[in-house]
């Protein structure tokens, strides 16, 4: 047995320890803090999720939808279970389960194919998996925590680039073949079907044109490649006249161009975005020496090494990976969704740009990495092998350890808010709860899924939405009913509105009222 042999049989059984307890801790962080976790959007999109579960159809008439269908995600799934079980944490786990394997099993598959080692895989996978940064656009909430918004979009682009990435003579995995030639096609259709344009613009694009180059720069035409790019454009396009035939128009579905004189800030801002994603900036001043400012730091570093390694493996070794197309694909999603975000407001009508946007194609680049690395590692040393080796794992469990004590100590006092407004309702039997101007109803009506709950910020029925699902129109509000405002706020409330409730519980800085004969006008 060789040295490097050694090595590899030395590591990577301590990896695949390190890959299952981290596995281990995400799924019970689902488990034990998705009712902390929910923000704004993952509770809409969860009690969309219910909604349509419920409703039979995943076209809900008069939905107001905000920037997608929201069926792209494993809290569409987890709706069936949520509604069975009455246990968020339960349904996101199971799940986060299923698709978290998936991620796994796609990266792993992918890499084998690019012809890396296993041991760096492993790396790989913990790499991605890791708990870089957490809130409601944040890295490990868009993918493997509470609604995962952005975790189908991973799953297309890593699904695509393995069924694209197998040799023509792998017969003895066929049966894995087919399965991810279904989840290659499966996943760029539905998100797809939810988002419209995005996946076909960020990803479709560099695909097409990662084919054409390979093929003109080794002037030999690669039908097994074209077969399969019109096969995913195409499904592509279908999703999208879907869309269009049902009239599926969100509130944020366009990115208009920015004017000459916020070019120069949205450059910046798509820059910054690349250490935001990784949690390695932040909007409030951090000290550096402390344990916060210390996590900061290294993030920060990891990032510039990425990109680093990015930059360096692309000059000094573009020769070998020219014609991969693989690496082709990489680079132009790199070079388009530059383009695309730093020509576009991402956000609304402003210059806005949310970090999150990168995820889609930062992946593929820690992989490229991890793929050059490996294939550099044989020319390191002993000791040099030693230095990176070490500076990987200690990188990884510092921050992982740090982040999971972190999220498993959150409580939020919003929490404890809804669950009393939950209970009042249950003891007096309503399943109306109206809120007064305040996003904290869409929270509430992923909290409890057996109440109707809507916000209103005036008290006629034009101005009347219902969290997460039209206007009162498309609703029955009964006459019996909680009204909810924030303490010092409610001298904004109408008092002939207040006149028709009787005040129930004034509970951390909620006031709770309660009618039973309040009719809406």
């Amino acid at each position: 047995m060789t040295e490097k042999d050694k090595g590899r049989n030395i590591i990577e059984p301590y990896l695949q320890i390190f890959l299952v307890a981290h596995m281990v801790v995400i799924e019970l962080l689902n488990l034990l803090k998705s009712y902390e976790f929910l923000d704004f959007d993952s509770a809409m999109a969860i009690r969309h999720a219910v909604n349509m579960w419920r409703g039979g159809t995943i076209f809900l008439r008069g939905y107001v939808y905000t920037t997608s269908m929201e069926i792209d995600c494993p809290g569409f799934f987890a709706a069936p279970i949520y509604i069975i079980s009455n246990n968020l944490g339960l349904s996101m786990m199971i799940s986060h389960i299923v698709f978290d394997g998936m991620l796994v099993a796609g990266i792993y598959l992918l890499l084998r194919n690019l012809g890396v080692e296993k041991k760096w895989r492993y790396v790989a996978i913990l790499i991605v998996m890791a708990l870089w940064d957490y809130g409601q656009l944040a890295w490990d909430n868009m993918i493997f925590l509470s609604d995962g918004q952005y975790e189908f979009r991973i799953l297309a682009v890593i699904f695509v680039l393995t069924n694209l990435t197998y040799a023509d003579d792998t017969e003895t995995f066929r049966w894995e073949k087919y399965v991810v030639v279904l989840l290659s096609c499966f996943f760029p259709f539905i998100v797809t079907l939810s988002m419209g344009m995005y996946l076909l613009l960020v990803f479709g694009a560099p695909l097409v044109l990662a084919v054409i180059l390979k093929s003109a720069m080794e002037d030999k035409c690669y039908f097994r490649d074209i077969k399969w790019c019109v096969i995913y454009v195409a499904e592509m396009v279908i999703a999208i006249i879907i869309r269009a035939i049902a009239h599926i128009n969100a509130f944020r579905d366009t990115m208009n161009m920015v004017v000459e004189g916020e070019m120069s800030s949205n450059f910046h801002a798509v820059l910054t975005a690349i250490f935001a994603a990784f949690g390695a900036t932040t909007g409030d001043a951090v000290i550096v020496t402390s344990i916060s400012g210390f996590l900061k730091l290294i993030r920060f570093v990891f990032v510039l090494i990425v990109i680093g390694i990015f930059v360096y493996s692309m000059v000094t070794h573009g020769k070998d990976n020219r014609t991969e197309l693989y690496y082709l694909v990489t680079i132009l999603m790199v070079a388009i969704n530059f383009i695309v975000f730093t020509f576009a407001n991402t956000q609304y009508t402003e210059a806005h740009f949310e970090s999150r946007y990168h995820i889609i194609w930062l992946i593929p680049v820690i992989l490229w990495d991890i793929s050059y690395i490996s294939k550099q590692g044989g020319s390191l040393n002993t000791k040099q092998r030693v230095i990176l080796w070490s500076c990987l794992i200690c990188g990884l469990l510092i921050v992982n350890v740090f982040s999971a004590r972190g999220l498993f100590a959150m409580k939020t006092k919003i929490n404890k808010v809804r669950s009393r407004i939950s209970t009042i309702a249950a003891e007096n039997g309503i399943d109306s709860v109206v809120y007064w101007d305040d996003s904290n109803s869409t929270q509430l009506s992923a909290f409890d899924i057996n109440l109707n709950v809507i916000m209103v910020s005036k008290i006629n029925e034009s101005d009347i939405q219902r969290a997460g699902w039209g206007t009162l129109k498309d609703v029955e509000i009964k006459n019996k009913n909680l009204f909810v405002v924030a303490s010092d706020r409610v001298e904004e409330v109408p008092e002939d509105v207040l006149e028709s409730y009787k005040l129930l519980d004034d509970y951390k800085g909620a006031s709770i009222y309660m009618t039973e004969d309040y009719e809406w006008k």
